[in-house]
């Protein structure tokens, strides 16, 4: 076995180990999807469907894979379940040395015209209006950042029925990962921290925290 097969077969065992390990409460046909997108994703290094299934390299029409991964991601919302295992693994990992940041963003769909709840976001790349999807990302570091612990991450829709508002939204997400971390760390916010209704969130939970005031 040469090099290169000895590091693609490390490779997926470490897939398979950390799809297992976030999937294990989640039934067999849901465990073997989020396998094959976390292994595709990263062999491809894309998140096109078509590239991801090429990756796969199974031995069918590729529209087959492309059409079985679209037909399973579809089914089901997986962000609740997957957040809750990865902030699970993060519990103990988290110290009051560490900095917990909080990076509200965005998806842009420019060319998406039937898109399931499309919303309208600001870009902050080009300083305008577009439409898309909101993104919120939680990931907490120590101060010397060569320790990276991933917490959280969710795209919503300012469309969806139960969308509370943007502010809401993120002392939502505040509180998800309190309850699962506790209070160690400093929290901290660049963008869209200077909201008065988070820093209430902030200081109503008990949070050490830190926000850019414009």
């Amino acid at each position: 076995m040469d090099a290169n097969s000895l590091l693609l077969n490390r490779f997926k065992m470490q897939c398979n180990k950390f799809s297992g390990t976030i999937t294990k409460e989640l039934g067999v046909i849901k465990k073997r999807l989020v396998k094959e997108m976390i292994f595709g994703i990263q062999a491809s290094k894309d998140v096109k469907l078509s590239n991801i299934s090429r990756s796969l390299k199974e031995d069918i029409p590729l529209i087959k894979t492309e059409d079985r991964l679209s037909r399973n991601l579809a089914s089901e919302d997986l962000s609740e379940q997957l957040n809750k295992e990865i902030m699970r693994l993060a519990s103990g990992k988290i110290d009051d040395t560490m900095v917990i940041a909080i990076d509200p963003g965005d998806i842009m769909k420019p060319y998406a015209k039937e898109m399931e709840k499309l919303c309208n976001i600001y870009d902050g790349s080009s300083g305008r209006a577009a439409r898309g999807y909101h993104l919120c990302q939680v990931t907490a570091a120590n101060l010397a950042h060569d320790r990276i612990v991933p917490l959280y991450c969710e795209a919503y829709s300012s469309e969806d029925s139960t969308y509370p508002g943007r502010s809401e939204k993120i002392i939502e997400i505040v509180q998800k990962v309190k309850s699962n971390i506790g209070s160690n760390g400093t929290w901290a916010i660049d963008r869209e921290g200077d909201d008065i209704d988070i820093i209430r969130g902030f200081t109503s939970e008990e949070l050490d925290f830190v926000v850019r005031l414009k």
